[in-house]
């Protein structure tokens, strides 16, 4: 039986293991899997893991483990689905990590905040053809709008890329699209130009930019 240390130091290798190639995300995400959904004490191992690397400096190591955890969350959604597994009914595990880095997403460490939006953004464009649970939706929303607004540049763009795909249509009254309007007026022109690049190109958004346009002193 493998003791909780041995679940630790397992899943650091199979984290290192994701550095040699991606041709080995799927095989190492399925014992992942098997390794950490066992009891809390696995899965609370696993979180401790990912803390660490969340607190890393921005590196081609850490760009790597992030596009890993993205892989293994396929394998959850796929299993969990398989099972009949749904956030609706419970928090299984693809629920309980996404939780996890909601949490982290509002830590103080820059480091913690930023690494937290990258893999929720990883996890997104992973399953940017499946259906997200509209209450999974309403958590992100609710955890990342805060962080559009963050001191740091680097989190409030990544925030923004992290959020584009949650932009409603067709609700006039979508709170992420109105935050990034309010964006385009940022301090920071990296902020500015994202904004304006990723912000729903709804008529009444395009309607609003024109008028803005207009309304500008050209001697400005």
């Amino acid at each position: 039986m493998n003791t909780i240390q041995d679940v630790r130091n397992q899943i650091i290798e199979l984290f290192n293991h994701s550095q040699t190639t991606t041709a080995v995300h799927q095989k190492n995400s399925i014992y992942l899997y098997k390794l950490v959904n066992k009891s809390e004490k696995t899965t609370a191992m696993l979180k401790q893991v990912m803390y660490t690397i969340l607190q890393a400096d921005e590196s081609v190591y850490v760009t790597k483990l992030i596009q890993y955890i993205g892989a293994f969350y396929v394998i959850l959604k796929q299993k969990e689905a398989k099972n009949n597994i749904f956030a609706s009914e419970g928090c299984p595990l693809s629920l309980e990590i996404l939780n996890f880095l909601l949490k982290t997403s509002h830590l103080s460490n820059d480091n913690v905040r930023l690494n937290s939006l990258k893999m929720i953004h990883e996890i997104l464009d992973i399953l940017m053809d499946v259906e997200i649970e509209e209450s999974i939706c309403h958590d992100i929303d609710e955890h990342l709008l805060d962080r559009l607004w963050d001191p740091k540049v680097s989190v409030r763009l990544e925030a923004l890329s992290t959020l584009s795909r949650l932009q409603d249509y067709d609700n006039p009254e979508d709170p992420i699209i109105a935050e990034f309007i309010f964006l385009t007026t940022d301090s920071s022109s990296k902020v500015r130009q994202r904004a304006i690049e990723l912000v729903a190109a709804r008529q009444d958004v395009i309607q609003y930019f024109a008028r803005s346009t207009r309304d500008k002193d050209p001697a400005e």
